[in-house]
């Protein structure tokens, strides 16, 4: 038998790791590499939550951008601003995934090639 996990008790948690992730790194070193690519995979996959594939292109889009836009980034202080503010991207992307999900439309010609 499997247990089936309702879409707001797995949104909630993920805000709450998100959450507790950007309170621990606010003030602490600049994010490892290991930090910052799962942070890019989690943006990447949170895009599959919406079904408009406007949404979900749009959505990897802006973070392939965000992150190529940054990449030669070095300074720590600066390195940890963009943590925080990629965690929160994050937060709100799964929010907007979750709320996008719930009024599912049929799909679009584009879509079905």
């Amino acid at each position: 038998m499997s247990v089936v996990c309702s879409p707001l008790r797995v949104f909630s948690r993920s805000l709450s790791v998100a959450a507790s992730c950007s309170s621990s790194n606010a003030t602490s070193a600049p994010p490892s590499r290991a930090q910052v690519l799962a942070l890019y995979r989690s943006l990447a996959r949170s895009a599959r939550l919406f079904s408009s594939h406007n949404y979900r292109d749009y959505v990897q889009r802006r973070t392939r951008d965000a992150f190529r836009a940054s990449a030669a980034e070095r300074d720590p202080t600066r390195l940890s601003e963009l943590f925080a503010e990629g965690q929160k991207e994050l937060i709100v992307a799964r929010r907007q995934g979750w709320i996008n999900s719930q009024f599912k439309t049929d799909k679009s010609v584009v879509e079905f090639a």
